[in-house]
């Protein structure tokens, strides 16, 4: 069920777009996204002195291994990745950097609250504004990324080249789900009328450009999940050891008795981590699981988790210069995305884990995963 938050709203949307018409002076200017915010990866910066002081992180290819000490400014960017713009849209309404100013406004007051939750003792995070605030900086983490946009793409094709017919019946299957998390209700009597709706849906400018697209598809799904993100079990846990990040840092956990194969989604993974710093990481858990500690991972259970972030990258991991864990992981390629039929039509958009079907090691932290 959808849930509303200040920052997902449209009014908050509304003034993003406003603030970003104001301020575009040049519009086909050429821009850096970034889709790991530069204030999060700082966490893991080293400074270093000159006419002017700049950031470094290490980053590591993961499917090679190869390392490189980079500027802050060059690591998870490409050029105009969130740039909202195509000929069949009114720029006078949708500014091509709205998107871009949108999570500036919500990354703001979120790096203090990275900075709050990583001050406080490690245990069960209560204090509800501060979850409400950083499970919508999580969730829009979540679709900011490469995976997902590469996802949306995906299914916008997959969508674009399915017989009409099937897809009326793919949709159809789906729709008791897929209206619930809209938060309408289904009604059996009207499932043609509803079934329509949900067809008709168009972007929030009209756009049939595929990249808008996935632009929209992204901030609606953040809505959606937000509620299922902030009414998880949350708390801290410290470390001795270094923990890594990546350039997909929200990290979904099916744990057992599933296949390490097996994903589940935002929505209904047992446990998802996020890494806060070098020696703090986020762990949010699915009723029925509840954290029971101790709030301090070992040796061991901070490697299982150095593992699941560097496993969980797309292209690659970051971590302090001096650190070298990433690339101590041989990890399998991820394995292509594969079109099986069109019943499979969201699941086959998406690209499967990194583990084969019955291999892969042992799930992290065996105390997660025992219901309360």
């Amino acid at each position: 069920m959808t849930s509303s938050h200040e920052w997902l709203s449209d009014t908050f949307a509304h003034e993003s777009r406003k603030q970003a018409l104001h301020e575009e002076s040049s519009p086909g200017q050429s821009k850096n996204h970034h889709y790991v915010p530069r204030f999060y990866l700082k966490r893991w910066a080293v400074a270093r002195d000159g006419k002017k002081k700049i950031f470094f992180v290490k980053m590591t290819m993961v499917d090679t291994g190869a390392t490189y000490v980079q500027p802050l400014e060059e690591l998870a960017a490409k050029s105009n990745f969130n740039r909202y713009a195509a000929d069949d849209i009114d720029q006078s309404r949708f500014p091509a950097l709205w998107v871009e100013k949108h999570m500036s406004r919500i990354e703001t007051p979120c790096a203090h609250r990275l900075d709050q939750i990583c001050t406080a003792t490690p245990g069960p995070v209560t204090d509800q504004a501060l979850i409400d605030d950083l499970a919508v900086f999580v969730v829009l983490q979540y679709v900011r990324g490469t995976r997902y946009r590469n996802y949306a793409l995906a299914l916008d094709d997959s969508i674009a080249t399915t017989d009409p017919r099937q897809l009326r019946a793919t949709v159809g299957a789906l729709l008791p789900t897929l209206l619930h998390k809209f938060g309408t209700e289904y009604d059996p009597t009207r499932h043609e009328q509803q079934l329509d709706m949900v067809l008709s849906k168009s972007t929030a400018s009209g756009s049939a450009d595929s990249r808008v697209k996935a632009l929209d598809l992204a901030l609606s799904d953040s809505r959606i999940l937000y509620s299922a993100t902030r009414d998880r079990d949350w708390a801290t846990y410290s470390t001795s050891q270094p923990l890594v990040t990546c350039d997909e840092p929200v990290t979904m956990i099916a744990g057992p008795p599933h296949d390490r194969s097996r994903w589940l989604g935002p929505e209904k993974s047992p446990v998802m981590i996020f890494p806060l710093d070098p020696h703090h990481l986020l762990v949010m858990l699915n009723s029925p699981l509840v954290h029971t500690g101790p709030f301090h991972l070992n040796e061991t259970e901070t490697r299982q988790i150095n593992l699941e972030i560097v496993a969980a990258a797309e292209r690659s991991a970051f971590e302090r210069p001096e650190d070298d864990i990433a690339r101590q992981f041989d990890l399998p390629p991820r394995r292509p995305r594969t079109h099986t039929s069109d019943a499979d039509l969201f699941e086959s958009s998406r690209q499967p884990e990194r583990w084969p079907d019955g291999g892969g090691p042992e799930w992290p932290v065996s105390r997660w995963y025992t219901p309360n």
